[in-house]
């Protein structure tokens, strides 16, 4: 759980960072007294406060928010801009950290940390709803949950869904695959999805199908050599060499094991030093042609 510090003037912020406090708190995080990640509330008291103008001048320095206006602190749009700021920020956070039991994210330590309790998923199916909000009125805890329940049902029956596509795996390889899985963001999942239609519907040459194939098991090979410094993905990178290497798995269900690690190995590319000149840029845009293929 992520430990955030919330400055602000109690003459004007105390309510506002109130309701921030159980807003973060809902979303899994602790708000502590100190914290190397610090908000701190603009509202007009707070700028002529020398103890919070002081602040301002800390290190690593607090994220500032501009609240001019207190009473209606904080709307969805204004927690959505929060969040967004806590993924951007680079202070706070080990390098690796584990996210409910779904792996590390490697170097966007503080990216994890502004998650809370959601996974990357629902963490950016949050932003997307916070910001499609369009009320600038204070967002209550009840409504935030509410949206986290609507997000968590949708996510459970994405989940089922994806269960289908890999009804061929046992019960311990889909937790390897759904590890993978739990950590691409919405925009990567959708795009996971429509490209194993692609697969399943023979919209894409057999010919194309096998040369990916090559790719991918060579690749595989490749990433544990390099020894990705991410534990989780390196272990779950071993597991799905052994089910694609397996000589009894059809070559179409090895792609749809295979391909979830290629846009998280994305996110590491320029630590890993792979033998045999892979492009993954390259093979995820590819890839990313197939979801585009005719039905």
């Amino acid at each position: 759980m992520a430990e955030i510090a919330l400055i602000y003037a109690q003459t004007d912020g105390a309510e506002a960072a109130a309701r921030l406090r159980t807003l973060l708190a809902t979303l899994g995080h602790a708000v502590a007294a100190e914290s190397s990640t610090a908000l701190l509330l603009l509202t007009p008291a707070a700028l002529t406060d020398a103890e919070v103008v002081g602040r301002l001048h800390q290190q690593p320095p607090p994220i500032s928010l501009p609240v001019p206006n207190p009473t209606t602190f904080p709307s969805a749009a204004d927690l959505a801009t929060i969040l967004a700021q806590l993924a951007a920020s680079t202070g706070g956070g080990s390098k690796y950290v584990v996210v409910h039991n779904q792996g590390a994210v490697g170097d966007y330590a503080t990216v994890v940390n502004a998650y809370g309790h959601l996974s990357p998923h629902q963490y950016t199916a949050l932003l997307d709803a916070l910001r499609r909000h369009g009320e600038d009125e204070i967002l209550s805890s009840q409504e935030l949950r509410a949206t986290l329940s609507r997000i968590e049902k949708g996510i459970d029956r994405l989940d089922q869904e994806m269960r289908q596509r890999f009804t061929f795996l046992e019960e311990g390889q889909w937790r390897t695959v759904r590890i993978l899985l739990n950590r691409l963001d919405a925009q990567e999942a959708s795009t996971l999805d429509a490209i194993l239609e692609a697969i399943e519907t023979n919209a894409v040459a057999a010919d194309e199908l096998d040369r990916q194939l090559v790719t991918l098991q060579s690749l595989l090979l490749s990433v544990q050599e390099a020894q990705i410094a991410d534990p989780v993905l390196f272990a779950a990178t071993a597991q799905i060499n052994e089910m694609v290497s397996a000589p009894g798995l059809d070559f179409k269900h090895k792609l749809k094991v295979g391909i979830p690690l290629i846009p998280l190995l994305l996110h590491y590319e320029g630590e890993m030093e792979l033998s045999g000149g892979f492009n993954l840029e390259e093979i995820w845009r590819s890839l990313q042609r197939w979801a585009a293929a005719p039905r």
